[in-house]
């Protein structure tokens, strides 16, 4: 518990110092000052300044799963995604990710690491629709669960990046013709 305590200070730390002075002008040096913690513990825990700065997403993502409350049992796959993302973009989640996205446009070394942590989001958020089936989460489920969640999370991704500025709901907006046919498909 306390490494992840330490972990998620460290990345907030890391984001919030890029928001307010910019990207090229924070250091790891600047990171560790702030979170009063060794440059060497910094390292235990990430590989670069980058590294950090992405992993607010997943900490994110993490906030918005606690307060998520679990949908009615007779939802389908395509109704629970669609409640957990909307639930994510209400949660700040998906603002996050719009300006880690603006981030990795102007700074391409952070683009790689930005992919890692949408994938670990990924995998979190159909960990979590899984879970909400219970007993009922036969290998049909987790498979459904894995292509919505999966095409969703492609489709989210590519409107926040390819947008100029995008707006956090209107980008969620965007996936409602998405989530109607997916729905047809699935449910």
């Amino acid at each position: 518990m306390k490494r992840q305590v330490l972990a998620r200070k460290l990345a907030d730390t890391a984001f919030s110092l890029t928001k307010t002075q910019g990207f090229d002008q924070t250091t790891i040096d600047q990171i560790v000052a702030e979170a009063m913690v060794s440059r060497r513990t910094f390292s235990n825990y990430f590989d670069c300044k980058e590294h950090a700065v992405a992993q607010k997403l997943v900490h994110s993502a993490s906030d918005g799963l606690r307060g998520w409350d679990t949908p009615s049992q007779d939802l389908g796959v395509v109704q629970r995604v669609r409640n957990l993302t909307q639930h994510q973009a209400v949660s700040g989640t998906l603002e996050v990710l719009v300006e880690l996205a603006a981030l990795a446009n102007e700074h391409g070394q952070l683009s790689p690491y930005l992919r890692e942590a949408q994938w670990q989001v990924w995998a979190l958020a159909g960990e979590s629709v899984i879970d909400t089936f219970g007993p009922m989460a036969d290998a049909r489920v987790v498979r459904e669960v894995t292509a919505v969640v999966g095409a969703v999370f492609a489709i989210m991704t590519k409107a926040v990046i390819d947008a100029a500025e995008p707006e956090p709901l209107e980008v969620l907006g965007d996936l409602t013709e998405t989530f109607d046919a997916l729905a047809q498909a699935f449910d």
